[in-house]
């Protein structure tokens, strides 16, 4: 590019060598929340990784939202964790109360960053039952 004005056209700028790059929301997490082995009859507990790199969104992420369905259709928030960071991180909740035995539970979450929340990602699926002796 070079700039125009009375006197003539002046010299061409450098080439850019960098690549453009655009910041949008967090990608969907690719990953469903895990179990963690400490669940039983009474508590449920599930982990989550953070997101990392490009699936940021090119924003650092601001928070995670875990939610859960119990088993009527309509998802519920679990918590919402909101932790600066700079590696990845895993996540915890832990239920004690809200859910029946021998009932199925559904658990997902998404992340939010300066320009708003991701998509969820995949569903874990937790059948509650006692655990055997």
């Amino acid at each position: 590019m070079a700039a125009e004005n009375s006197l003539g056209i002046g010299d061409y700028s450098s080439l850019s060598t960098g690549s453009a790059s655009a910041e949008t929301v967090p990608v969907a997490p690719t990953s469903a929340p895990t179990e963690d082995g400490s669940s039983d009859d009474t508590q449920i507990v599930v982990n989550w990784a953070s997101l990392t790199g490009t699936n940021t969104g090119g924003s650092a992420i601001t928070d995670y939202q875990l939610v859960w369905d119990n088993g009527d259709g309509s998802f519920a928030t679990t918590t919402v964790v909101v932790k600066t960071e700079t590696t990845t991180f895993t996540y915890s909740s832990t239920q004690t109360t809200g859910f029946t035995l021998g009932l199925t539970y559904l658990y997902k979450y998404r992340a939010m960053n300066k320009y708003g929340w991701g998509s969820f990602s995949p569903t874990l699926t937790l059948i509650v039952g006692l655990v055997p002796d």
